[in-house]
């Protein structure tokens, strides 16, 4: 493979073990939830939240880029491609390219954000339990 699409490979499978990470941590804060104590779990939820406020213009720009690159898709038609390799149209294949490579790193980044989404919705359903519990018990 070409330098180029080993350094892509490569910035991709960092990006999307970021996100295994991610997940696996949220499946252990659930693990761990049902022994945390209220506090701990709201100040975990708050520190989420800010984080999240901070990521929602990156979702929005990410899902304006994803939605921009399947009409892209949509247009595109293999024949085409086939015609501009057959034609050796090095730009178009490269802009073709480099536009896959965009929409790939925007979708892996989303899919962090929506990992922190489920990260918070699990801890404020964790939080809502408490609070319910309490309210039973006293």
């Amino acid at each position: 493979m070409s330098d180029k699409v080993d350094k892509f490979c490569e910035a991709l499978r960092v990006n999307i073990t970021r996100v295994e990470d991610y997940i696996s941590k949220v499946g252990e804060n659930l693990k761990s939830a049902s022994t945390t104590a209220e506090e701990e779990v709201k100040s975990k939820l708050e520190g989420l939240k800010a984080t999240h406020k901070n990521n929602v213009d990156k979702i929005l720009e990410a899902k304006t880029k994803i939605e921009a690159r399947v009409a892209e898709k949509k247009a595109e038609i293999d024949s085409t491609v086939q015609e501009w390799k057959k034609n050796r149209e090095i730009t178009k294949l490269e802009s073709r390219a480099d536009a896959a490579e965009v929409y790939a790193a925007f979708a892996v980044e989303f899919a962090m954000a929506a990992a922190v989404e489920a990260d918070i919705a699990t801890l404020e359903a964790v939080a809502a339990r408490i609070d319910a519990e309490q309210a039973v018990a006293s």
